[in-house]
């Protein structure tokens, strides 16, 4: 975990009013500022938030702000964390986080970034194992292809696949 560590020698005194010779006195460290994986994910989580707002509004503007948003949000989702079960649920609402990316540019017509993003989602979903989230990612890799790239036989490979988990 990341810290900010800062001696406070001769400034503590200072800050209580106090005058004291300061040379004798001997002042443990004081985190002031602390980078915590908790506050990183609490800024990703309002980010998604937003985002997710902005998403429902369904302009153009909002879209793109939307999408602003989510990738934003992203790599504070990425960060590493010390205990498996948050780890997990990092990862869950990282492939969400891609998810929301990939339709929201599937929508503003940036379908390279769409697949991609669907792309990337979709291994992080076997990783952690959400079998919904994994046929949810292929089905939508299968629609960018037939709807957006317009390559139907690539398609049908991806929603076999979902179709085997859905069943």
């Amino acid at each position: 975990m990341a810290r900010r560590w800062v001696n406070l020698l001769g400034v503590t005194p200072w800050l209580l009013g106090m005058m004291v010779s300061v040379p004798q006195m001997v002042v443990a460290p004081l985190v002031l500022a602390q980078t915590s994986q908790s506050s990183q994910q609490t800024e990703a989580q309002r980010l998604y938030n937003e985002g997710e707002q902005l998403r429902q509004q369904r302009t153009r503007e909002s879209l793109q702000q939307a999408l602003a948003k989510f990738q934003q949000a992203l790599p504070l989702f990425r960060t590493n964390s010390d205990s498996p079960e948050e780890r997990l649920r990092q990862r869950s609402q990282e492939a969400t986080t891609l998810n929301r990316i990939g339709l929201v540019s599937n929508i503003l017509g940036q379908f390279q970034l769409a697949l991609n993003s669907h792309q990337q989602a979709l291994p992080i979903w076997r990783e952690v194992g959400n079998r919904s989230g994994e046929a949810g990612a292929l089905r939508n890799i299968g629609d960018m292809y037939v709807y957006s790239i317009r390559q139907p036989q690539l398609a049908l490979n991806y929603y076999q696949q979902a179709l085997t988990i859905y069943r």
